[in-house]
């Protein structure tokens, strides 16, 4: 597919964000946005799309266990090369979620667990299914 190793470029070259802004049309994809991306406001957009996918327990979450396992998207599996570089002072997905335990995690425990690095990476299973809308019904 043509976009997504345009994609891929774009991000290897500084903006992994671009990863959780694009939606291909599948359940697992992350959620659209109810505004369009406008040039004046993308920085803050790409920001706000981040974090709605990091706080979607849908997509990840921390497993209690000993070591916790952190499961999250196949967007970072499949993008991972985005995350080596340098963004908001991470080098990598770990790091990356690191950084940002805030959102990612609920509780002020588990915020703690993965800001620690005390955890396990884990890729939840991605939803190829047709993110369709419900069917209006006649009247």
């Amino acid at each position: 597919m043509q976009i997504s190793r345009d994609v891929d470029a774009s991000a290897a070259v500084g903006e992994p964000r671009i990863h959780f802004a694009l939606n291909f049309s599948s359940i697992g994809c992350p959620a659209l946005r109810p505004d369009a991306y406008v040039p004046a406001r993308l920085y803050a957009q790409l920001d706000d799309q981040l974090s709605r996918l990091l706080r979607d327990r849908s997509r990840n979450r921390l497993l209690p266990g000993w070591p916790a396992i952190l499961q999250v998207s196949p967007i970072f599996k499949w993008y991972s090369r985005a995350f080596e570089i340098e963004l908001h002072g991470s080098h990598g997905v770990g790091d990356f979620l690191r950084l940002h335990a805030a959102v990612v995690a609920d509780s002020a425990e588990a915020r703690g667990t993965i800001a620690s690095g005390q955890w396990s990476l884990d890729y939840a299973n991605y939803d190829w299914r047709l993110n369709a809308a419900p069917h209006a019904t006649a009247r």
